[in-house]
């Protein structure tokens, strides 16, 4: 139904104290310790509850798309590319592949959000893993210390 309001456990305890407060139950300053509220936000809060009700403690934007969200059909698009196309791609070559080929972009450069959107849609890309250099064993140092010693003493023609 329309008129119903649904409120979170933190806005119906808040509630619970304003209306004490409105029946002279609890001072501003009390409720303001319990709430972690300054006692001026408790005399706003209070004029606007008997202004316009319960309604005055939830927040405007609740029920709302926010402005920058990646639309769905996007989403979907991002999605069945890089489970199918971009498969073997990086989160970075693959942002800057569906710049280029498919046009499709991001606010940021390096299109952060889309590491976020896979992980959440279960889509794991492959990581390369180069050579650690301090790992390599100690003998492996010095082969490669005698190769490069070697080509310095004898340049290749």
């Amino acid at each position: 139904m329309r008129g119903d309001i649904f409120l979170k456990p933190k806005e119906a305890r808040r509630l619970f104290i304003m209306e004490k407060v409105m029946a002279d139950m609890m001072t501003a300053s009390q409720a303001g310790e319990i709430l972690q509220l300054g006692s001026r936000r408790i005399f706003r809060l209070k004029k606007e509850i008997t202004e316009k009700g319960a309604p005055a403690l939830i927040h405007g934007n609740r029920g709302r798309t926010p402005k920058n969200a990646t639309p769905r059909d996007i989403r979907e698009i991002v999605e069945e590319l890089a489970r199918n196309t971009y498969y073997d791609t990086n989160n970075t070559h693959m942002a800057e592949l569906l710049q280029e080929r498919d046009g499709i972009t991001s606010g940021n450069e390096n299109f952060f959000p889309l590491k976020t959107f896979l992980f959440l849609k279960k889509i794991f890309i492959p990581r390369k893993w180069g050579i650690n250099h301090k790992q390599l064993r100690r003998y492996d140092r010095i082969a490669v210390f005698i190769r490069v010693l070697y080509y310095d003493i004898f340049p290749v023609r």
